[in-house]
């Protein structure tokens, strides 16, 4: 299509996955900036993130690293790196996960989706006292979450076996319920 712009298109596609929750009209969108332009790292972010919402681990890992490769030094390296962790936590594999979710927080540490899946990780790990002090950092930075309102946010983020094991895990280390 004349005027296709890659960038429009991964940028549509991100807004459309993560406010709309229209994942398959997303991942088109990504599709086609990719097709334009297979060197968009952002992209291939978004749709290792896609990948996550759908618990499609591997997937989601295998459209992060060409992220990482292409842009190893991007500001947003972070947001891959957690992805990165996502992905390993997804499938299981903890202590790949908790690499990860390191880089990450070292490159953002005010990111709260790497904070929460550093606590999640911690209780997974049975390391409950780190846990609670990830959820005091978590905290300050979003004093306002509670189990009800993180709920209410992965619903469309989180499958709900994903969500589940969120949930515990953040209840288990004293998130509010409300």
């Amino acid at each position: 299509m004349e005027g296709d712009n890659p960038d429009a298109l991964w940028m549509a596609g991100y807004a459309i996955g993560q406010f709309a929750g229209d994942l398959s009209t997303a991942t088109s969108a990504i599709d086609r900036a990719l097709a334009l332009n297979p060197n968009a790292a952002h992209a291939w972010d978004v749709k290792g993130w896609l990948n996550l919402y759908i618990d499609r681990a591997d997937a989601a890992i295998e459209a992060l690293q060409p992220a990482m490769r292409l842009s190893p030094l991007d500001p947003e390296a972070f947001s891959v790196a957690s992805g990165m962790a996502r992905g390993h936590l997804t499938a299981g594999r903890y202590d790949e996960a908790m690499e990860w979710i390191d880089r990450a927080i070292a490159e953002q540490p005010r990111f709260n989706t790497a904070l929460r899946i550093k606590i999640v990780l911690c209780e997974l790990l049975g390391h409950r006292d780190e846990a609670r002090v990830w959820l005091e950092r978590l905290r300050e930075e979003v004093p306002e979450m509670t189990i009800e309102s993180f709920s209410a946010y992965a619903a469309r983020h989180y499958t709900p076996a994903l969500r589940k094991l969120y949930i515990g895990a953040l209840r288990n280390v004293g998130l509010p319920e409300k």
